[in-house]
C-alpha cells in the first residue's frame, strides 16, 4: 500500500509518495516499482531512492498509480490507486484596503 502528499496530485507541484506496505516473517522488502500513471516510472532496491519517493506531473488528466514491491524471499504484491492530476491553485496572498 501506499500514500501520496497531496492526496490529489497537482500540476507542476511535487507529489510526495510513501511506501506502507508491511511484509512478514522478518523479510525485507528487495525492490520497489512505481508507475506514476504519467508514463513515468521508477524501479529499484535502494530504500532511500525508491521507496518514498517525489514525482512532479506534467499534464491534466486521469492516472492510475501502481506501486509494486517484491521482498527477500521473492514475493510480490501491488496496489493502484486511480486519480487525477488537477490544476495547481495559486497561492493565497491577504491583501489589506489602505
Amino acid at each position: 500500500n501506499f500514500t501520496s502528499n497531496p492526496a490529489t496530485p497537482a500540476l507542476a507541484n511535487p507529489t510526495q509518495f510513501t511506501d506502507t506496505t508491511t511484509t512478514y516473517g522478518g523479510a525485507g522488502i528487495s525492490q520497489w516499482s512505481w508507475n506514476f500513471g504519467d508514463g513515468n516510472t521508477l524501479v529499484g532496491s535502494d530504500p532511500l531512492v525508491h521507496k518514498n519517493p517525489e514525482h512532479n506531473y506534467a499534464s491534466l488528466g486521469n492516472i492510475t498509480i501502481t506501486l509494486g514491491v517484491t521482498d527477500s524471499d521473492g514475493y510480490s504484491c501491488s496496489k493502484n490507486v486511480s486519480t487525477s492530476v488537477s490544476q495547481s491553485l495559486p497561492d493565497f496572498r491577504r491583501v489589506i484596503p489602505r
